[in-house]
């Protein structure tokens, strides 16, 4: 988890909240025994970026709201770095004809953490082309590589869709498997 080439372990804490949000107790190896990260247990759905070693993690707010954040490893803790928050943002347009219209527009909010501040950038949908769009947050090559496979979470082979609080997909499979 922390990238030292140790291996380390988790233990799922299990689903939280109506989104089945899930959570791990994480150990750390450490000369020859394992120790107890408190840290990484308030992450999220996470998942594992190997190549920039980063704890991911992704979380719905609200209905029409998401985020996505980015942990590294800093003195012992797992440390949020950065974050996207996406949500509908509605906007008013005055048309040529003098009529209003409302446009609902996407905003995504970053926000950078750094040790003294935190740094926060916004964007619009409508400022940009689909394809601008695209190639800043969800291209697999952009910072934020959002349809990339880092993201896959490390419950549930990567799919957040496919567990219910209702008992279906995976949960009810591993219940039959046990029981």
């Amino acid at each position: 988890m922390n990238f030292d080439g140790q291996k380390d372990f988790l233990v799922v804490q299990g689903h939280f909240g109506s989104q089945g949000m899930v959570k791990y107790t994480c150990f750390l190896a450490s000369g020859g025994t394992y120790e107890l990260n408190e840290s990484f247990s308030h992450i999220a759905n996470p998942s594992l970026d190997v190549q920039n070693q980063k704890v991911l993690s992704t979380w719905r707010n609200w209905a029409a709201s998401h985020s996505w954040a980015m942990y590294s490893f800093i003195k012992g803790k797992f440390t949020e770095t950065d974050r996207l928050t996406q949500e509908p943002e509605v906007t008013e347009e005055i048309r040529e004809d003098g009529s209003e219209a409302e446009l609902e527009v996407w905003r995504h909010e970053i926000e950078h953490f750094n040790l003294k501040n935190t740094e926060t950038e916004v964007y619009l949908t409508s400022d940009y082309s689909v394809d601008e769009w695209i190639e800043m947050f969800y291209d697999e090559n952009s910072f934020w590589g959002l349809f990339s496979d880092k993201w896959w979470t490390l419950n549930n082979k990567g799919a957040l869709l496919d567990w219910s609080i209702y008992g279906s997909g995976v949960d009810v499979q591993i219940m039959d498997i046990i029981s």
